[in-house]
């Protein structure tokens, strides 16, 4: 498995995320966005990755014998994330301190600020957990759920409202 570790901010990213990206990271290659300040990753396997400025993320190549990443460690901030069906052989999962989400194909955003984790359905399914080997919940379009540091609860399944929503996509130009 390779990982290496950005913290994006649109100023800095052009050199020094596209060469590490390319050599290191299964070729994904960056391009720096404004309105809001983003960048938008495209890899080789179709997988997109949209970082907002300021997003502290690792991407996950655990085949360097496939192209591209099968998924994200994501610390702070938030990525909208967009693989194609049948993309990445055995699928592609976001991770953060507080949950899993892991899908096959499908456009989704994962927020984490504060202790939580909020995981957001554009298209397709998503499955949500908190640990590898915790039960999972999914989520389909307009559906999203919090994961909070610390707690055990259930996973509780929602309809996002439109503002909340709209406010998340908002952040990677949507």
């Amino acid at each position: 498995m390779h990982s290496n570790r950005f913290r994006l901010f649109a100023c800095l990213v052009p050199l020094v995320l596209t060469t590490a990206a390319s050599a290191q990271d299964g070729g994904c290659q960056a391009t720096v966005l404004q309105n809001p300040p983003r960048t938008l990753l495209t890899c080789p396997n179709g997988v997109t990755i949209t970082a907002e400025d300021g997003t502290t993320f690792s991407l996950d190549d655990r085949d360097p014998a496939v192209p591209g990443p099968e998924g994200v460690h994501l610390d702070d901030q938030g990525v909208l994330v967009e693989v194609p069906p049948g993309g990445v052989p055995g699928g592609f999962e976001v991770t953060t301190p507080q949950a899993i989400a892991a899908v096959r194909g499908t456009r989704w955003a994962v927020d984490v600020q504060d202790g939580k984790t909020s995981v957001f359905v554009v298209r397709g399914t998503v499955a949500v957990r908190r640990a590898p080997d915790d039960p999972s919940v999914n989520l389909g379009p307009g559906e999203g759920v919090d994961v909070e540091e610390g707690t055990r609860s259930v996973l509780t399944v929602r309809r996002w409202g439109a503002e909340r929503s709209s406010s998340l996509l908002a952040r990677f130009g949507e």
